[in-house]
């Protein structure tokens, strides 16, 4: 699950920055645009981040759950 949330975290951020390079590469916008792919990366994997959390949070409270039996009453 570490190896999960690294590759979580970074590959956004990477793609990102990669697509930005090639931006500036083939059109020549400034560099400026660094900035705003570093942006959506950090958030991109925020984002993603906070998604596998709230499926392990979900996941571990089904486990917790007993099965509900014949003899029991709320």
């Amino acid at each position: 699950m570490i190896i999960q949330l690294g590759l979580t975290l970074v590959i956004p951020l990477l793609a990102c920055l990669y697509f930005c390079y090639w931006l500036c590469d083939h059109t020549g916008v400034g560099s400026w645009v660094y900035i705003i792919g570093l942006i959506f990366g950090i958030g991109a994997g925020i984002m993603t981040w906070y998604k596998l959390y709230l499926r392990a949070k979900k996941h571990n409270k089904k486990k917790d759950k007993k099965p509900f039996g014949f003899n029991d009453h709320v």
